[in-house]
């Protein structure tokens, strides 16, 4: 079974009983209609979902959240100590909400299908902006076939990098822009996770020290900046 709506209404009555000890006596007489659908189309429920949340906008990722693909990586990222969020609303994308928690590391399914995007697929241009098509017309290339080993890499590669924008982000409110190096990882946070990939491809030895290949990134992406003039 899934709700597909009822979010508030669940809430509400779970509030009450909260509120009111668990004593269920006070409920006896409560009545909540639903609508119950059987079907073994997952395009079904889809539109299902969709047109029963006529007050909030249900996107792409919403209703891939139950895909198998989903579960699955799920399941392989639990095993390697990382709590994949499936669903919005429990990580935003910044490092604070991504790092730890308790024992466990947090990631959402948005910031997974940029990694893979950038760092496995090496297309970090359309992990910025395309963001919106990683759970439409690219999530079978994304999510279909993953290299999990790979993917618990590239994401523990990710935290470090989001660790580093911070330091320059926090460097900028400080000191102005114009007098902190670096302002590019601001915006390029896939483009020095692509980096990283085309430099393991070349040193594979590179692995054993995480800090050392986001420097060699780093002053690879900056080289290129440079190079451009902007």
């Amino acid at each position: 079974l899934r709700i597909v709506n009822g979010a508030q209404t669940c809430a509400a009555i779970f509030k009450a009983i909260k509120d009111y000890g668990g004593s269920f006596d006070r409920f006896k007489n409560l009545a909540v209609s639903f609508r119950l659908f059987q079907t073994d189309e997952p395009d079904f429920v889809d539109e299902i979902a969709v047109t029963s949340n006529s007050q909030t906008r249900v996107n792409a990722r919403d209703l891939k959240a139950n895909h198998e693909y989903q579960i699955r990586i799920e399941e392989e990222l639990s095993k390697r100590g990382i709590t994949y969020k499936r669903k919005r609303g429990s990580v935003d994308g910044s490092y604070s909400d991504a790092g730890v928690v308790g024992a466990n590391q947090e990631i959402g399914a948005l910031q997974v299908g940029q990694i893979i995007l950038s760092y496995m697929k090496q297309k970090p241009d359309r992990a910025k902006s395309a963001s919106d098509a990683i759970f439409e017309s690219m999530y079978e290339s994304i999510f279909g076939d993953i290299d999990f080993n790979e993917l618990d890499f590239g994401i523990r590669l990710y935290w470090d990098i989001m660790k580093y924008r911070e330091f320059i982000e926090d460097e900028i409110r400080i000191r102005g822009p114009g007098r902190v190096k670096r302002v590019f990882i601001t915006y390029g946070v896939f483009h020095v996770l692509f980096a990283c990939r085309i430099l393991v491809q070349r040193d594979g030895t590179l692995r054993s020290d995480r800090e050392a290949l986001v420097k060699q990134a780093l002053d690879l992406v900056q080289k290129v900046v440079v190079q451009a003039g902007n």
